[in-house]
């Protein structure tokens, strides 16, 4: 899917409250890279698993939405259909017009680079003896900890990559895999 694409749908009537209304049925894993690192922040990979009858732009929506309700705190099911036009006027529409094409190198690249300097720092920090908070930091699935996530097969390789966002302090990045639909967030503290 393609940049192009996503807009087209945001104008096309109630394609992206049918997205958020059936959302809740998909399931979205995530990976989340937790530092306390004011420059570093943490970076969140969330995905879920390509099936035959997948539709990807309600498969992208619904990954945005997880997002959403993730960085916001609130659980996806306390989400009331009333509420649903104000996330789609309010933040999914002003998102998706924002969105660009970008080569997926780039994105891998950039991707690839915040994920091992989290990860480095992860490790400089809890080596060092000197962390607060040591049950915080880490590499978590689904809010469990996990010791390593082979997160690599969940970056971009020879798809196309929709950016919501690509500046020096933020990445928002949708994107597909062999195996999954993916949204990568960073963003900077700093």
């Amino acid at each position: 899917m393609k940049a192009a694409e996503i807009i087209e749908l945001s104008t096309s009537g109630n394609c992206f409250k049918e997205a958020l209304l059936h959302s809740s049925g998909i399931r979205v894993d995530h990976v989340e890279y937790r530092t306390f690192d004011e420059g570093l922040c943490s970076a969140s990979i969330f995905f879920c698993e390509k099936k035959t009858d997948s539709l990807t732009s309600f498969a992208f929506l619904a990954l945005m939405n997880y997002a959403l309700h993730f960085y916001e705190e609130w659980s996806i099911n306390e989400t009331l259909n009333s509420e649903i036009d104000l996330i789609v006027e309010k933040w999914l529409f002003p998102a998706i017009q924002k969105a660009e094409d970008i080569p997926h190198e780039d994105a891998r690249g950039n991707i690839q680079g915040i994920v091992e300097s989290i990860e480095k720092c992860i490790n400089k920090k809890i080596n060092s003896g000197a962390i607060y908070d040591p049950d915080r930091w880490g590499v978590f699935l689904n809010k469990n900890r996990s010791p390593s996530y082979p997160s690599s097969n969940l970056f971009p390789c020879d798809s196309n990559v929709i950016a919501l966002a690509n500046k020096w302090n933020e990445f928002e990045y949708l994107y597909e895999t062999p195996n999954n639909f993916v949204l990568f967030y960073w963003s900077t503290g700093a």
